[in-house]
């Protein structure tokens, strides 16, 4: 059996001009074409991924108490280095961002 997902057009005219509509009324985010370079926090990336690891079926599942264990997880990520990841895709966001 075949994954391939196919797109069908819409089939009346009143769906395509909903559909037109709500894409005209979009708003682009400000960070479109941002692509952010992760080689100077690749570590931090994993320790980060591997504390998420530990945790993320148990809370997807509800197999684990979020109130108990997501300040738990938070604790473990502060560790692991998510705020020099966060600051260092912040910095690349600033030196990339149009002047405005």
């Amino acid at each position: 059996m075949s994954s391939t997902a196919i797109y069908s057009r819409p089939k009346t005219r009143t769906k395509r001009e909903t559909y037109r509509a709500y894409n005209e009324q979009a708003v682009l985010s400000k960070s479109l074409g941002f692509t952010f370079d992760p080689t100077s926090v690749q570590n931090e990336i994993a320790a980060c991924n591997t504390v998420l690891t530990q945790y993320a079926i148990g809370l997807n599942s509800g197999g684990l108490d979020p109130d108990k264990y997501v300040p738990e997880l938070n604790k473990k990520l502060k560790a692991a280095g998510i705020d020099t990841i966060i600051a260092e895709k912040q910095r690349q966001v600033d030196a990339w961002a149009p002047a405005g």
